[in-house]
């Protein structure tokens, strides 16, 4: 039987993304490896501070953003269990 590795344990992997109205660049997506066959959510650094989120699934629909720190308090919460119950 093949071992798989849980989830949090596939390698970070980055992907290029279609430009963003106004940033004036592709943008790079991190996620995660086995991401590339599901739905996972890939999240890419804007310049200006704001991070710009996307399906797998759906990677040519527009984006999701949220500030820097919206996304710094949605991480501190993922990492202080905020979402365990979910």
């Amino acid at each position: 039987m093949d071992h798989v590795l849980p989830l949090y344990d596939h390698p970070i992997v980055q992907r290029r993304g279609g430009p963003l109205s106004g940033a004036g660049r592709e943008l790079e997506f991190v996620g995660r490896e086995f991401c590339a066959v599901g739905d996972c959510l890939e999240a890419a650094r804007l310049p200006d501070g704001r991070v710009a989120l996307r399906s797998t699934l759906t990677p040519e629909a527009p984006h999701w953003l949220v500030t820097a720190g919206e996304w710094a308090q949605f991480l501190r919460t993922v990492k202080d269990g905020g979402f365990d119950r979910v």
